[in-house]
């Protein structure tokens, strides 16, 4: 099973994911890495909402 961090790497955007979603959430890019390597299992607020991001972004 892919992670959700090969995923995105496969995306092509100006900024990274990653910084556009610690944008958003105002979060750290550090953060949002952690929970695409899967190293951080976000239940609730920011972790959550910046998961929930991520799946976003794989879905397309």
């Amino acid at each position: 099973m892919e992670t959700l961090a090969k995923q995105i790497k496969k995306t092509d955007v100006a900024k990274t994911p990653y910084q556009v979603i610690a944008d958003e959430c105002d979060t750290t890019v550090l953060y949002v890495g952690q929970i695409a390597r899967g190293e951080r299992n976000p239940i609730r607020g920011k972790g959550l909402e910046v998961l929930k991001k991520l799946k976003e972004l794989t879905s397309k």
